[in-house]
């Protein structure tokens, strides 16, 4: 396992705190669905409403100042249903590609949405502007009317089915599904199957997550340890399936949307993974009033908030986010998976479920740990010629 665990200094191990390259984008805090397990509850995050114009291009500038010589930008267009505000997505594309000119960056738009409002329209405008999409969809007709109902209590799936069908088939299935997996949940290779038959290129299933706006909805869908269980089993199966499509030269297309290949291309590289995610160093979660959080999971907790992008955009608190596990975490420092997982896991995660953020989610770690050493497995039973052939396929 030694010769596995990244040795080299390319990637500094103490991420810049100082430039800002993605933004959350939270121009609908409102939203059509009432899904049981949402974290937001009803992705509402404690304060309803859309984002106006003002807000909005005022994080767009607020992005780019922060961005320093950082030649990319992400902008997630996030919610509740970031769609139910479709004329302030159209606003702030047109605003950034303008922005763009000026000063000398380059725009790239996500979105996370729950595929209510595809239309000829909204599909022609995602897919001219280079949108990567996120569906949630919980995949089959029962656990989607179950999960994800109108207001109201009627099912969604009969609804948005033929509509992401026909999304999908405009942009040959380059778009993501995400299904949330609770107590209540199917076998989840079932789920990953069945979304790929419904035309996605790419899906992954994700367990319930926790906030303090959600507690009660978590402990009802938290899922039992038997299923903890089987999503280990899931990520091992799925990894077993892209050896064995290597070793035969197979078509890679449908695992490359795995979870495991960001941490595939770190095994051939050879690279370090400096921390788990962008938390308040290149992320920042804008809620719709304009206030500034650490990321999109802290929406709405006053006790995260960092500033707005109305009144001098930051407070200097947000250092104390910026937090190096690797290096300075006790349980960290010395585990074998913390050049890959980054660190300390989401830490979000860790608040709500501990009281602080430096106090790790214990169920990351084992889900980690296992990933890690199934990924060790994974590539100690390709030979050289495999793993040639895998670089090439990854672009590496």
């Amino acid at each position: 396992m030694e010769d596995l665990i990244p040795k080299s200094n390319s990637i500094d191990t103490k991420p810049n705190s100082q430039r800002i390259t993605n933004i959350h984008l939270n121009v609908a805090q409102v939203c059509n669905l009432v899904c049981g397990y949402c974290y937001g509850i009803d992705g509402e995050y404690g304060l309803k409403g859309k984002m106006n114009e003002g807000n909005a291009l005022n994080a767009i500038n607020f992005l780019i100042k922060n961005s320093g010589d950082e030649k990319e930008l992400r902008v997630v267009f996030f919610g509740g249903e970031p769609l139910l505000n479709f004329p302030m997505i159209k606003t702030v594309v047109d605003f950034c590609d303008k922005k763009a000119k000026e000063v000398d960056k380059i725009f790239n738009y996500s979105i996370v949405t729950n595929g209510t409002k595809f239309n000829d329209e909204i599909n022609y405008f995602l897919n001219k502007n280079n949108f990567e999409v996120t569906v949630s969809f919980d995949g089959d007709k029962e656990t989607q009317d179950v999960n994800r109902p109108f207001r109201g209590g009627k099912g969604s799936y009969e609804d948005i089915l033929p509509k992401v069908k026909k999304f999908l088939e405009t942009r040959n299935g380059n778009a993501t599904a995400r299904a949330t997996i609770t107590n209540h949940s199917k076998d989840l290779l079932f789920y990953r199957d069945n979304l790929k038959e419904i035309g996605f290129k790419n899906s992954f299933v994700e367990a319930v997550t926790l906030s303090d706006f959600s507690k009660e909805n978590y402990n009802v869908n938290d899922l039992t340890s038997d299923q903890r269980k089987q999503l280990l089993e899931y990520d091992k199966k799925e990894i077993e399936a892209f050896a064995k499509a290597i070793k035969s030269r197979e078509d890679l297309s449908d695992f490359m949307g795995s979870k495991y290949i960001v941490y595939i291309k770190q095994l051939l590289s050879k690279k370090k993974n400096p921390q788990y995610c962008g938390v308040s160093r290149s992320m920042r979660g804008i809620a719709v009033n304009g206030d500034v959080y650490p990321c999109h999971r802290f929406v709405g907790d006053n006790n995260f908030k960092l500033g707005n992008v109305n009144l001098n955009g930051e407070k200097k608190e947000k250092e104390k986010y910026d937090i190096d596990f690797i290096n300075d975490h006790p349980q960290c420092k010395g585990c074998f998976a913390k050049h890959y997982c980054g660190g300390g896991g989401c830490i979000h995660n860790n608040y709500v479920k501990n009281g602080s953020i430096t106090e790790l989610d214990q169920e990351h770690c084992i889900k980690m740990h296992h990933k890690i050493k199934t990924l060790f497995s994974f590539y100690s039973s390709l030979n050289l010629e495999d793993r040639k052939y895998l670089a090439k396929k990854l672009n590496l």
